[in-house]
């Protein structure tokens, strides 16, 4: 099936494997919902980021913040290894509805390994395993307006 973004799908399988183990090609449908957490600092980044999760992980998301007592940022914080240095503040929730056919690359998010200031070492961020696929839906595309 042909979609919108498929000529660009090879060029993003080196930036997606940073962050994704275990990759599969997949085609999301009419209909779909996806969900990208952002900021309002980087707003250029807010529609056209290629990060994003599916319905069901981001159900898991609300619940792990509901059963937890945390905000949903934070939630996402900690279950996505999103680094504050990546992504200062969560700030933003899109969730967009898709009407035509999309490529991503699907798979398990990466343990995100943080250098800090030198002689500080190194944290590790592990993402929650049961919070996945995550999406890398590669585009060039501008924000709607």
């Amino acid at each position: 099936m042909k979609t919108l973004n498929g000529s660009f799908m090879q060029a993003g399988y080196l930036d997606a494997i940073k962050g994704m183990e275990n990759l599969v090609p997949i085609t999301l449908t009419p209909g779909f919902l996806i969900y990208r957490f952002g900021n309002t600092l980087r707003q250029e980044r807010l529609f056209t980021g290629p990060w994003w999760i599916g319905f069901s992980p981001f159900e898991a998301l609300k619940q792990y913040s509901t059963s937890r007592g945390v905000s949903l940022p934070l939630a996402a914080r900690q279950c996505l290894a999103i680094d504050g240095a990546f992504s200062a503040k969560l700030d933003v929730l899109v969730k967009a509805v898709l009407q035509q056919p999309l490529s991503a690359w699907s798979g398990t998010p990466k343990t995100q390994t943080i250098k800090l200031a030198p002689r500080s070492g190194r944290i590790s961020l592990e993402p929650a395993r049961d919070v996945t696929p995550a999406l890398y839906p590669r585009a060039r595309a501008k924000a709607p307006r």
